[in-house]
């Protein structure tokens, strides 16, 4: 009977009357319909292996195998195992890769007990993390850098890492942010990133409509649930902004005086609609960059 063991990384096959082990990673593909499964390995000669400049020419290599079987629920249950098994170890392998690429940082230096940190509470993160659910956190400023941490994860942004800093408060969007571009790569989760982004919705992006009901421009429910939403986006607006200041006075200190950093600001009276990319979008400059 073919075998998954996903402690190992290995699929089991039995061939000759022996249970033969082969790494997930050798497998290019598994195929299956109710009576047969199809394996499909990687082989010289093929674009998918990476090894095949230093294969042996003169060797035999396994190239596909196919088994028969009664079991039709068996036969589905192996290839959705061995799909995900093998999702999971490249996944694996390609974030171990970019963590190599990565350029070593110091530590970050914690605020003593005695002297609480400046902080932001109920953020978001830009890229998300890894996982189907998704956590609020608090970003924080420490001696020597910046810590996001939710319940279960966290990211260090280091002062002497960050290229770029923006504060761009709520006006026609429907977010408050801090947006970091930074001179190196760091892991956010499993993403690589030179971009990290840190925001607030200042409003529900989906409202309810009431049902039937008619909203009218004097009901005194649309009028007072306006005044609310603009009292929470001033709020977080005002919070951002301080935040921001208080940092912009910590980096006037003299041991960051090499890093000539301040969080810019948009200047939304300048802006102007472009394609830099793909697709059109409204661009404003700052101090020193172009954003969107």
């Amino acid at each position: 009977m073919i075998t998954v063991d996903h402690k190992s990384d290995a699929v089991l096959l039995p061939i000759y009357g022996r249970m033969v082990p082969f790494n997930v990673t050798t497998i290019r593909t598994v195929l299956g319909n109710q009576n047969t499964i199809r394996v499909i390995f990687n082989v010289p000669g093929t674009h998918l292996n990476p090894n095949d400049s230093l294969t042996n020419k003169d060797a035999i290599y396994l190239k596909e195998v196919s088994f028969r079987t009664k079991d039709s629920r068996h036969s589905s249950d192996v290839v959705q195992q061995v799909k995900s098994l093998r999702r999971k170890v490249m996944a694996r392998e390609s974030e171990r890769a970019e963590r190599t690429s990565l350029v070593n940082q110091e530590k970050l230096q914690i605020a003593r007990n005695n002297s609480k940190p400046l902080s932001l509470s109920n953020l978001w993160i830009r890229p998300p993390f890894s996982g189907r659910k998704k956590n609020r956190g608090t970003l924080e400023a420490h001696v020597n850098g910046f810590r996001y941490s939710t319940t279960n994860e966290r990211v260090d942004v280091l002062f002497a890492n960050i290229k770029h800093a923006f504060f761009q408060p709520a006006e026609k969007e429907m977010t408050t942010l801090l947006h970091f571009h930074l001179h190196n790569h760091i892991m956010v989760g499993t993403k690589k990133t030179k971009d990290v982004q840190f925001y607030v919705e200042v409003m529900d992006v989906v409202q309810s409509l009431g049902g039937r009901r008619r909203s009218s421009a004097y009901d005194a429910d649309e009028i007072v649930e306006e005044q609310r939403e603009r009292d929470r986006k001033n709020k977080i607006n005002m919070d951002f902004n301080h935040f921001a200041n208080q940092v912009n006075d910590v980096w006037q200190l003299p041991q960051f005086a090499s890093l000539s950093l301040e969080f810019d600001q948009p200047l939304r009276e300048f802006g102007f609609n472009g394609v830099p990319h793909k697709t059109s979008t409204f661009i404003i400059p700052t101090s020193s960059c172009l954003v969107s």
